[in-house]
């Protein structure tokens, strides 16, 4: 009997270890069979831009299949947060990208999510081709973070960078970003790592180019060399200048101009700016082949209109309407000086009819035109409207309108065209000031340079001034301390009542002025006042003082207006070529020369 008990107690002994055994196994058996049919599945995909026969399909177990790659890495976000420690282990984009041709200089990659979120690379990043590749290291398509392979690794796909140092911090990405890309347009290296990639798209070089922006020099050409020199540093095909070249059309301000933009390393296209039609409605079209005009780049029709007169007129909308009737099929992109809204509240620095406005907007929505370009207005901004980017670029040059927070900053801007996206970037710039605080003086007797400590020497003239711009504003109010402009020309054999005194500053810009402003009568001198070279505003001397040395008048109501300045300005000067009494205060000046005709 008792065998026979035990012979029952190991047999309910053995069905108590077949459950168990069952409720361990059947899970682990259910994990087996759905990984090893996920693995046959599609986890990734492959195509060439246009070529939908490119098409290629990468499933778990060809990734398995390929030489993998393991290391840690991590990435700072946005806020200089360090995340997604850990090691991951994947395998080569470069690799993949060779199932479908490979890749070759000046091509890109796009990089979609399942959510539709993207990130474009160069073939720098997909090939690593980086003066110091250990900055950005592989760049990895990670099917496992920390032992966990996808589908537990629910981020996964992701595509990733292993750095030598595992970290891959917001400089390093912008170090390794090609231009119109990553840190150049938003500064987080966590943007640059895609979760749940979904597919890649190889775009080839002929489809992508590059354009820069610029508006508004106006003649400062401290500025302009600046933008000059750093557009030539970039891979720039083309340019379009919003106008306002110089700050009136004169055969001498225009020679200047072309002279500072015959070093660009690209093609030059402009549109003509209000000031660029002052004085003279007809030389600026001389220089320049422009007006109302278009052209073609790819699937992108760029088009001029010219707004000049600050107005646009029923023909030209006719005209417009007609040719984006004819761009149905293309990206349209429209650059044109004065825009038709002001991004400053209760300014109206627009097209000055309001209709006008309205129904430049109604066309650009109605044909759902991709970019509107304009300048004009002396700042940055961007504003997305009705699915349309509009612009304001006019930061290579004139006087800035608004705090440097609120887009009052110099800086030009650089799009990226590939056949899905049109990529941009700010670029701001300084320019470079003269190293040495001089002052060149020609005469009928010879030349002489002076210097601050030369004009400190010389007998003081002290004043409160301040000038009426173009618009009516009146700037730059404050005390004045400076030499009289007849004191300096008399070091080098003073002037006649023909000649003429020209004033320019280091960076091109000059004023002509003539005998009655240098030595007025008593009715001059009761509007203008006595004619000085300041070297002190406010107590500040350059180079403390940035727009020092400068011209100003010191009139007894010690405010110069712009009725002063016509009433002050000989024939051909000033006044009677540009009415703004702020532009006889000339800035940075480094020249004074005597042009004698007597």
């Amino acid at each position: 009997m008792p065998e026979a008990g035990g012979q029952a107690v190991n047999r309910k002994a053995l069905a108590a270890l077949i459950v168990v055994l069952l409720v361990i196994i059947s899970p682990l058996a259910f994990l087996y069979l759905t990984n090893e049919g996920n693995e046959g599945d599609a986890v990734f995909s492959l195509s060439v831009e246009g070529d939908p026969e490119s098409e290629v399909d990468i499933t778990m177990n060809d990734l398995l299949s390929m030489e993998s790659i393991e290391a840690f890495s991590s990435y700072q976000n946005f806020f200089g947060n360090w995340r997604g420690h850990g090691i991951y282990r994947g395998v080569n984009v470069s690799d993949l990208v060779d199932l479908i041709g490979g890749i070759s200089e000046g091509d890109n990659v796009t990089v979609y999510a399942t959510d539709g979120y993207n990130q474009t690379y160069c073939w720098r990043n997909v090939m690593n081709e980086w003066s110091d590749p250990s900055i950005q290291g592989n760049m990895v398509l990670a099917y496992e973070f920390n032992g966990t392979r996808i589908p537990e690794w629910e981020e996964g796909p992701m595509i990733i960078f292993m750095p030598d140092d595992g970290e891959y911090s917001n400089q390093d990405c912008l170090n390794t970003s090609c231009e119109g890309q990553g840190g150049h347009v938003y500064l987080s290296a966590g943007s640059r790592w895609v979760r749940n990639a979904e597919n890649l798209v190889l775009t080839k070089g002929d489809q992508v180019f590059t354009f820069a922006v610029m508006g508004d020099s106006q003649g400062n050409n401290l500025v302009l060399d600046a933008v000059v020199e750093e557009m030539n540093n970039r891979s720039i095909e083309f340019v379009l200048h919003l106008g306002d070249t110089v700050p009136r059309a004169t055969e001498g301000l225009l020679d200047t101009f072309v002279s500072h933009v015959e070093g660009l390393e690209a093609d030059l296209h402009v549109t003509p700016g209000n000031h660029d039609v002052m004085a003279n409605d007809t030389i600026f079209y001389d220089y320049f082949e422009t007006g109302d005009y278009y052209f073609d780049r790819g699937d992108c029709r760029f088009i001029s209109i010219d707004s000049s007169s600050q107005n646009i007129t029923q023909d030209q909308f006719t005209w417009l309407r007609q040719l984006l009737d004819q761009s149905t099929d293309m990206r349209a992109i429209i650059f044109s000086h004065v825009p038709s809204y002001d991004p400053r509240e209760g300014e109206d620095h627009h097209l000055d009819d309001p209709n006008d406005c309205q129904e430049f907007q109604s066309i650009v929505d109605e044909y759902d035109v991709e970019i509107v370009l304009n300048g004009h207005v002396h700042m940055f901004n961007h504003t997305f409207r009705n699915g349309t980017d509009y612009f304001i670029s006019g930061g290579a040059g004139g006087n800035l309108y608004v705090p440097l927070d609120d887009g009052g900053f110099y800086h030009f801007l650089v799009f990226t065209v590939t056949p899905t996206s049109i990529n941009w970037e700010v670029v701001e710039v300084e320019p470079v000031q003269p190293e040495s605080l001089t002052i060149l003086i020609s005469g009928p007797d010879g030349s002489v340079t002076v210097n601050l400590s030369d004009l400190l020497a010389m007998t003081p003239v002290e004043g409160y001034s301040s000038y009426e711009n173009n618009f009516g504003n009146w700037r730059d109010k404050g005390n004045y301390t400076g030499v009289l402009i007849a004191d300096l020309i008399e070091l080098v054999g003073g002037m006649n009542v023909n000649d003429t005194l020209r004033v320019k500053s280091i960076d091109g810009y000059y004023q002509d002025f003539c005998y009655g402003n240098v030595y007025p009568n008593s009715t001059w001198l009761s509007i203008q006042g006595p004619f000085i070279l300041a070297y002190s505003f406010e107590g500040e001397m350059p180079p403390e003082w940035d727009e020092g040395f400068r011209t100003a008048f010191l009139p007894e109501d010690e405010g110069y207006s712009n009725e002063d300045c016509l009433a002050t300005s000989c024939k051909g000067q000033g006044g009677n070529v540009y009415l703004s009494a702020g532009a006889r205060f000339v800035k940075y000046v480094a020249y004074i020369e005597v042009l004698c005709y007597s």
